[in-house]
């Protein structure tokens, strides 16, 4: 019961690329796999580049980052975080990080 929430989350973002507005700064396929690779960091980063920014269309003459790019960059992104917080955690304790 207790990942039921972040899970959601994730769903309700996935059903707003698929289903939503054209994205901006990824395509579709670029925060598919980001969200199902980095989960936590794509949310944010979906929610911080599609819904807070103004509303107006990707910037004329730059690409938006396709899909083995979001592929890539939530491996990678999911890898960075496992090494943090095993670091933060051998620095800190258990007790301070989840």
């Amino acid at each position: 019961m207790e990942g039921v929430l972040p899970l959601l989350v994730v769903l309700g973002v996935l059903g707003l690329v698929v289903a939503g507005p054209p994205p901006r700064w990824g395509t579709r396929w670029f925060w598919f796999w980001m969200c199902g690779a980095a989960a936590p960091l794509a949310v944010w980063a979906f929610a911080v580049t599609q819904l807070v920014t103004r509303r107006r269309h990707h910037p004329e003459g730059l690409r938006r980052l396709g899909g083995w790019a979001g592929l890539g960059l939530g491996l990678l992104l999911s890898v960075v975080t496992a090494l943090a917080v095993a670091g933060l955690r051998r620095v800190v304790g258990d007790e301070l990080v989840p």
